[in-house]
């Protein structure tokens, strides 16, 4: 009794704590009732339903491909990487899947690039009969649990645990800041830290939707999109506060003990914030240098190619006319295996080795005669090409066959000229004869 009334009171002290602890559950539970519902028809979102599959579903997916990772004595394991939009008629899809009276068109529903699965603990016995008393063996692969995981059917209730957990700490740390926070200068660098720290908490709840933009929880993943967005103002506002702040505090150690103000501490309260500026933007180029300089170091080593020549018109015969595919293990892509002989080796070869891609990626060019280059970008499983012309710096790379690198000296001053800055880190890769046969770079976002 005594812990209930003690409770009582802390909350009757704070009511920020249960008013926002009421707004979180509100929050998710309207996302509960609103991503439980079925499909609709048509429906080509990227909102995983957030329910389990039924029999029918699940017999559907295991008859086209998808496997068992799993096979309990009253349960199992489902995995795959798509879900079922249902359709009333088959018109205007491409891929179609029938079972009986029920048309469904598949729609990828986890990570491509990082092969992330979804997995679907569904009861064995509806499953079976749903099948059609067909073996479940069949569908048994042990190799299907060894796919990372986005998704699992049986951790929805935690799922939405975690979010109300997490919506109450954002709503009561926003309260906290601005109500207590002194001097007023520090809440919006204080809201930056917190929504980088939210941004962070969310990439690792839903690595799905950070890597391929799939939304597989209840409603957390729509925040970090509008919240994405608002950073970057939240930063310069947070970044101006903190320079006034700085200018603030050199004005006031210099007039201590003093009654009248050198001119030389007014110049130090303007040049001391602008230098700790340049400092750290000269320290984020430092670091974003170096970390792209290791991925080129790795994609230069692990591209290999020979008869440059019959690879480039292979790819001419295989990419569309829009100049984009996309080769690998995926669904919706062409089978590297299918492949013509000197393509699929150059593909295999080249990207076994890549590394994981940093932020600004790695791109690898074949120089092509004429405007064009041939285009590479992804891993073993999924792999995007295409024929695309090259920035300006590639073609200072294939005349001088030397690395390029934007400094940051230069890429200031643009900035400041309003012509915005853009980060490039390239290098030729030579062949036997001395010949550029290949150019891997970054290719910095303009700013």
């Amino acid at each position: 009794m005594n812990g209930e009334r003690g409770l009582v009171r802390l909350l009757r002290r704070f009511p920020a704590a249960w008013i926002t602890l009421v707004l979180a559950v509100t929050v998710v539970g309207i996302a509960v009732l609103a991503r439980s519902q079925p499909a609709e028809p048509m429906d080509y979102s990227d909102s995983l339903p957030m329910r389990n599959l039924t029999p029918q579903e699940a017999a559907a997916l295991l008859e086209t491909g998808d496997r068992l990772a799993r096979i309990g004595d009253s349960s199992v394991d489902l995995i795959t990487s798509r879900r079922l939009v249902p359709l009333t008629s088959p018109k205007g899809a491409t891929i179609l899947i029938r079972r009986g009276s029920r048309l469904w068109a598949p729609k990828n529903a986890g990570s491509r690039s990082s092969d992330l699965a979804l997995r679907y603990r569904l009861d064995r016995a509806p499953l079976e009969r749903a099948l059609g008393g067909r073996p479940l063996a069949t569908f048994f692969d042990p190799t299907a649990g060894s796919r990372k995981l986005s998704f699992s059917s049986e951790r929805m209730p935690l799922y939405a645990a975690f979010e109300v957990a997490l919506f109450w700490a954002l709503f009561l740390l926003l309260w906290l800041i601005v109500r207590y926070l002194r001097p007023r200068t520090l809440i919006l660098p204080a809201l930056l830290v917190l929504g980088i720290a939210l941004l962070f908490a969310i990439q690792g709840y839903a690595p799905a939707l950070t890597d391929d933009g799939f939304y597989q929880r209840w409603a957390v993943e729509g925040i970090f999109l509008p919240l994405f967005v608002f950073l970057f103002p939240l930063a310069v506002l947070s970044g101006l506060s903190l320079l006034g702040l700085i200018g603030t505090g050199v004005l006031w150690l210099a007039r201590r003990g003093k009654g009248t103000l050198q001119p030389a501490y007014r110049t130090a309260a303007v040049f001391v914030p602008v230098a700790l500026v340049v400092l750290a933007c000269f320290a984020v180029d430092r670091t974003s240098a170096a970390q792209e300089r290791r991925a080129l170091d790795a994609a230069s080593r692990a591209i290999h190619f020979e008869d440059s020549e019959a690879v480039l018109a292979e790819a001419r015969s295989v990419l569309d006319k829009s100049g984009r595919h996309c080769f690998g293990e995926d669904q919706y892509c062409s089978k590297i295996g299918d492949l013509p002989p000197h393509l699929r080796r150059f593909v295999t070869d080249t990207l076994a080795g890549m590394p994981e891609m940093p932020d600004g990626g790695v791109r690898i060019l074949v120089p092509v005669s004429g405007e064009d280059y041939l285009f590479l970008s992804g891993g073993p499983r999924f792999t995007f090409a295409g024929f695309r012309s090259a920035p300006l710096q590639v073609e200072t790379i294939l005349r001088t066959k030397r690395p390029y690198t934007t400094y940051f000296v230069p890429e200031m001053l643009n900035l400041l000229m309003g012509r915005g800055a853009n980060r490039f880190n390239g290098r030729p890769v030579l062949r036997a004869d001395g010949q550029v046969g290949a150019i891997v770079y970054t290719d910095g976002q303009d700013l």
